[in-house]
């Protein structure tokens, strides 16, 4: 969808990182990630067999009975004799991919056969995209009363410009086409051309 929106504009913009932070697809099978969860959310792992006494149940507890790989700290509760929430202290990482373990030796020395629930033991949250860009024509800061082209790059995280620069490559007619990054880290990137482009000319 990118690059047909991108093949509308009188320019073709170029983004490596796409390749990276563009994972997901109608077309694309299971993620070998797992599912995808929010930034804010508990977990919750259901096991299949019982495994908390009725002593361990309705009460948060710093002891680690899930490990987490890159680590996150936070509580649990069993709800149940089956059910476990973790509730994490800070949101999780973003675009990042989370292995789950379970920490047996937190767990009665009767129900260490267990094994963690299959859909939970890898997760990751939303990965880094870029929305659909907006490309104008805006006054020159250059050259008074001309007028330049500005593309502004959406992203769903906050990202620094510096970070998107070395990554972004502007072409036109295969040649490529001098650019700057402005603005403060945010969810918007903006682009000015820092020469003259051909309207209508991929």
């Amino acid at each position: 969808m990118l690059l047909r929106t991108l093949s509308r504009l009188p320019l073709l913009v170029l983004l490596a990182l796409l390749c990276a932070c563009s994972k997901s697809g109608s077309d694309a099978g299971p993620d070998p990630n797992g599912e995808e969860i929010d930034l804010y959310q508990n977990l919750v792992f259901q096991f299949a067999d019982a495994v908390a006494s009725p002593e361990q149940q309705d009460r948060w507890d710093t002891v680690q009975v899930v490990k987490f790989e890159p680590a996150v700290r936070g509580k649990f509760k069993w709800t149940s004799d089956r059910e476990l929430i973790f509730s994490p202290s800070t949101p999780f990482r973003p675009s990042t991919a989370f292995k789950a373990t379970l920490h047996k030796e937190a767990l009665p020395e009767s129900k260490r056969n267990v094994e963690l629930p299959e859909n939970r033991q890898k997760f990751h949250t939303p990965y880094l995209q870029l929305q659909e860009p907006q490309a104008f024509w805006g006054r020159s800061e250059r050259a008074a009363g001309t007028a330049e082209m500005r593309v502004e790059l959406p992203f769903n995280y906050p990202v620094k410009p510096a970070d998107v620069k070395p990554l972004l490559r502007v072409t036109q007619n295969g040649q490529p086409v001098a650019f700057e990054v402005s603005g403060e880290p945010g969810q918007v990137v903006r682009v000015s051309l820092n020469q003259q482009v051909r309207p209508g000319s991929p």
